[in-house]
């Protein structure tokens, strides 16, 4: 793999990139090479890290070229104004075919957990996410995930939550694990406001070519 051959997006402000599972956004505790720091090797310069995605999870992050521009983008993240699509592979069953999953989060250690206001007071953030069922596959299904928050394993505590976790997610309740560690989830689209332009730009990412995906595609 060369670290050209992710790139999504390119431009004076910013550069976006396919994640591929397994990879860290950011060095990590286990010193495996990251993103972030592939992706400077390959610009040639410091970039600034605007959001994350989980190490287990492929699809889009992209990353400031300068200051301003990750101030710019780093505002609409915390404004909520960014809207971000996911693929994900579930266990099967889930109804209706389209919905909305509203939950109490915390974070405990390096997980979220589902918790009540009167356990958890404060600590708990209210994280929604709507889904839609793409196709019925083997023993599967794919949905669409668009998230209205952005909360720590959000998209995967809420699915398990829901009795339908990701494939491969043994954190959140899925059976088996993978020898890659990685899970069925994958950001496919990112939509935000150019920090240059100040025009609306969407990015695209197609999931890995692997079979359940491809079958989904299909």
């Amino acid at each position: 793999m060369r670290i050209s051959d992710l790139v999504l997006h390119n431009d004076h402000q910013l550069i976006a990139f396919n994640k591929p599972g397994g990879m860290p956004t950011q060095d990590d505790k286990s010193g495996d090479a990251s993103l972030h720091k592939l992706a400077q090797a390959y610009s040639k310069r410091d970039l600034y890290v605007v959001h994350r995605l989980d190490r287990p999870c492929s699809g889009i992050v992209f990353f400031a070229k300068t200051q301003a521009a990750s101030a710019h983008l780093s505002a609409q993240w915390k404004a909520r104004t960014i809207t971000k699509k996911y693929l994900a592979i579930v266990s099967p069953g889930i109804t209706p075919l389209t919905g909305i999953l509203e939950h109490s989060l915390v974070k405990r250690g390096n997980k979220s957990v589902i918790s009540t206001a009167d356990t958890e007071g404060d600590a708990s953030q209210k994280a929604i996410l709507e889904y839609r069922i793409l196709a019925k596959l083997d023993n599967y299904d794919l949905l669409e995930v668009t998230t209205h928050t952005g909360y720590f394993h959000q998209i995967r505590a809420q699915l398990s939550a829901a009795g339908f976790p990701i494939k491969d997610d043994v954190k959140y309740g899925a059976r088996r694990s993978n020898k890659e560690r990685t899970i069925y989830l994958h950001c496919a689209e990112i939509t935000f406001v150019h920090p240059g332009t100040h025009q609306e730009l969407t990015l695209h990412c197609s999931p890995p070519e692997e079979p359940l995906w491809v079958m989904g595609d299909g």
